[in-house]
C-alpha cells in the first residue's frame, strides 16, 4: 500500500548510491503520477537525481547561490515548467526565485 510506499520511496531518497537512486526513477514516478507517494516530494527528488547526473531537470527544484541570487539549473521544457510545477501544488517560478534569492542574500 501507499505506507509502504512511502517508506520505500524514502529509502530511495536516502541512499549514497547514484545509480539506485537514478534506476528507482522509473517505478517511483508512476506511483507519484498515482499519488500512492508524494508527487511535490517526487519532484524534488527527480531533479536532485537529474542534476546530479548533469541532465535537465523537470520541476526547476534545483539551483544554486551566485553573487547573492540562486541560479536555477537547467530544466527541460522550460516553456511549460510552471504548469508542471502547478500541477503538483508547487509555487510559480518567479516566486521561488524571490524566496531563494532571499536566502542567498542573507548567507
Amino acid at each position: 500500500g501507499s505506507s509502504v510506499m512511502g517508506l520505500a520511496f524514502d529509502i530511495v531518497i536516502e541512499s549514497p548510491d547514484e545509480a539506485f537512486r537514478r534506476a528507482s526513477l522509473t517505478a517511483f514516478e508512476a506511483l507519484a503520477r498515482d499519488e500512492i507517494i508524494n508527487p511535490y516530494t517526487f519532484a524534488f527528488f527527480y531533479d536532485d537525481v537529474m542534476v546530479t547526473n548533469g541532465e535537465a531537470q523537470r520541476w526547476g527544484t534545483q539551483g544554486q547561490c551566485m553573487n547573492g541570487r540562486w541560479e536555477i539549473a537547467p530544466v527541460e521544457d522550460q516553456a511549460n515548467l510552471d504548469a508542471r510545477r502547478q500541477h503538483i501544488g508547487m509555487s510559480s517560478l518567479a516566486d521561488t526565485i524571490t524566496e531563494e534569492s532571499e536566502y542567498c542574500a542573507a548567507n
